[in-house]
């Protein structure tokens, strides 16, 4: 699943009506009903439109009444555990870990929300700020609105930092295909395409550790909107860039993206199969070859 602007903000909401549910569960005395029946309504609803969305079960039973709800809060906290770990396991299953990702550091977000702040107090550790400040940055957020969020954690700044997750997911993707020789090229190639509101894919700041590396590299060519095919004596030589290039052309014949767009970072002879594709020239200069890129770009 390619994620978009609509399964971003189901996801997003599924977390946040599961955090609100256990914040009603961990709760004690007369709070625990007046936070219950504040948002019950809100979570159920939620819960039941995302669960359709997106194909999986995404809550216990819940009990209706106050006498009910007391009762069976232990029960329910337990059920509550393992429905998060239900839920996650069945995004990335049924759709991928970037989307599993996406719900654990939702969770984390709408965790610190209530821990910290609508009059629950010290619950979250320092080490949690800093985590949402580390995985935010992932997402495109940026300082100010990470800032505002941690200094002042409630639904309303929340919203803000799961809105710019929104828009970040409905940017442009480029996929890099490149030799490592290549590295400091790319750096700099990437930090444009980034300040231009754009998400770059590049194995080496896009793996974990234990991905399977053909998987990745097939579902994020998969996911892209640009396949940037970084054009180099090195490059034209490597069997993983001929793999990579391949089935970026599968797909584009098949589904009409990605958009290939090789660019040139060296005089060398432009490959038999890429000769009819317009291309972008960095070998001169790097500031035209941008130029170049863009001119391709808008022709879009």
């Amino acid at each position: 699943m390619k994620l978009n602007k609509e399964s971003v903000t189901g996801i997003t909401k599924l977390a946040g009506a599961h955090s609100t549910l256990s914040f009603m569960i961990l709760v004690d005395g007369t709070e625990a009903y007046q936070l219950y029946h504040r948002n019950i309504k809100e979570v159920i609803t939620i819960l039941d439109v995302v669960e359709e969305f997106l194909c999986i079960n995404t809550h216990p039973k819940i009990p209706s009444t106050k006498h009910e709800w007391l009762k069976a809060k232990q029960s329910i906290a337990k059920e509550d555990t393992r429905l998060r770990k239900k839920v996650r396991q069945e995004l990335a299953q049924q759709y991928s870990e970037e989307a599993a990702k996406l719900y654990d550091y939702s969770l984390l977000v709408s965790d610190y929300m209530w821990s910290t702040g609508i009059g629950f107090k010290n619950n979250i550790t320092t080490s949690v700020a800093n985590e949402i400040t580390v995985l935010s940055k992932d997402y495109g957020i940026d300082k100010m609105s990470i800032g505002t969020f941690l200094c002042n954690p409630s639904p309303k700044t929340s919203r803000l930092l799961l809105k710019s997750i929104v828009e970040y997911y409905d940017r442009p993707t480029f996929f890099l295909s490149y030799s490592h020789t290549d590295s400091k090229f790319v750096d700099a190639l990437s930090e444009i395409i980034e300040g231009a509101s754009a998400r770059v894919w590049r194995d080496k700041k896009s793996m974990d550790i234990a991905d399977s590396i053909s998987e990745k590299l097939e579902n994020a060519i998969s996911d892209s909107d640009y396949f940037c095919l970084i054009l180099s004596a090195k490059s034209i030589s490597s069997p993983w860039v001929q793999r990579e290039y391949r089935a970026a052309l599968q797909l584009q014949i098949k589904k009409g993206i990605p958009r290939i767009l090789p660019i040139l970072v060296e005089d060398v002879e432009i490959p038999t199969f890429l000769k009819d594709i317009k291309y972008a020239d960095f070998s001169r200069n790097f500031d035209i070859g941008m130029g170049e890129l863009l001119k391709l770009l808008k022709k879009e």
